[in-house]
């Protein structure tokens, strides 16, 4: 199988939501002179300090080298996520929404020695033979992420939320609750339930259209299926998945 390595993508998903304010701090007694207050400035120097060092451990996506069998190809554990551009978007809308060449993901299980693919698919979450997978997407291409060392400790319970879904109906309405389920949302869940790590990023419907919102097509499907009100619908992407920083890809043929 041809392998090559991808490019480091930053976290988009570490969001500290901090502002500081770097304003002079003003006398009461004399307001136009702007007067700097030291003990205001030490204070926000040790700020600047603690957010530089503290997102200087935020985590990228890198790569890493994966181990091969006797025929040479890469072996994948459980617990891997896989996606891919899935061939039913042929118009390529999704990829234009999204901004990401990932349209589908899934997360692997192992079944009798054998690496599967438990993922959503439209007659629901079941488990699929990573062949099935492969040939759904767009020349057969896909990306394989592994979690990174420090969280594959809490892998058997994200495996075992992620396998609590099988049986349920596809959700191609992006409800909240776990009744049903698509295939990013079974992955974010999975992990945000199992895991420290972070597999994506939830947002509003109409941050991740962007100004496709106002593409006829698309305009059209949100009236029909939500009612015209994406700012209420929150979800999460198969690109925002794919570009967790939680992650390192192993394989990638893209």
């Amino acid at each position: 199988m041809q392998r090559k390595i991808h490019k480091k993508i930053k976290n988009e998903d570490l969001d500290f939501g901090m502002k500081l304010d770097f304003g002079f701090w003003e006398d009461q007694n004399q307001p136009k002179p702007r007067i700097p207050n030291p003990k205001s400035h030490a204070l926000k120097l040790f700020l600047v300090i603690f957010i530089i060092l503290l997102t200087s451990c935020g985590y990228e996506q890198g790569s890493i080298e994966p181990e091969y069998d006797k025929d040479g190809n890469p072996i994948f554990n459980e617990g891997d996520v896989v996606g891919h551009t899935s061939s039913a978007d042929y118009l390529g809308l999704l990829r234009n929404i999204t901004e990401s060449p990932y349209t589908h993901v899934g997360i692997l299980v192992k079944e009798n020695g054998k690496i599967k693919v438990l993922e959503a698919v439209g007659s629901g979450v079941e488990i699929n033979n990573f062949a099935s997978f492969k040939s759904r997407g767009e020349n057969g291409k896909f990306t394989v992420l592994r979690v990174k060392p420090e969280f594959q400790d809490s892998l058997k319970e994200v495996m075992d939320i992620a396998k609590s879904f099988i049986g349920k109906d596809y959700d191609d309405r992006f409800e909240p609750d776990d009744n049903r389920i698509y295939c990013s949302e079974l992955i974010y869940k999975a992990f945000k339930r199992g895991s420290d790590a972070k597999a994506g990023k939830m947002k509003s419907l109409s941050d991740v259209l962007g100004v496709q919102k106002y593409n006829p097509i698309v305009s059209a499907v949100i009236k029909r299926k939500f009612g015209g009100k994406p700012d209420d619908i929150l979800v999460v992407s198969p690109g925002s998945v794919m570009r967790s920083g939680y992650f390192d890809v192993i394989y990638t043929d893209y």
